[in-house]
């Protein structure tokens, strides 16, 4: 019997594991093609790294107004790093710093 119990305790635990790993990889930075562009210039595409994938939500009914109370995630970036291209303006050359994620995690929304 206790054999069987050790049996059925591994098997929870790599399961629990799986979905572990699973969850990390739903937000991660994935290459991502950004237009960069300004009046009078032209417009260049370049490689970006964007926090791309799913996090978790939920809204749980609650006792008193507003009913439901939320908790809501964003694949945001932790981390970042600048892509500078340089454009052709009407009046010369002009440089842009772009950011590109490096790392992403889920967190609250509406940080913005």
């Amino acid at each position: 019997m206790a054999r069987l119990y050790n049996v059925y305790m591994l098997f929870a635990l790599v399961i629990f594991a799986s979905l572990i790993r699973v969850e990390a990889l739903l937000c991660y930075a994935r290459d991502y093609d950004q237009d960069v562009s300004r009046g009078g210039c032209t417009t260049e595409r370049i490689k970006v790294k964007a926090c791309l994938g799913k996090c978790p939500s939920k809204e749980i009914p609650i006792d008193h107004y507003p009913f439901f109370w939320n908790d809501c995630k964003c694949c945001t970036p932790t981390a970042q790093t600048y892509v500078s291209v340089e454009l052709n303006c009407n009046t010369g050359k002009i440089t842009v710093k772009v950011p590109s994620a490096t790392h992403c995690a889920c967190q609250n929304c509406g940080r913005f």
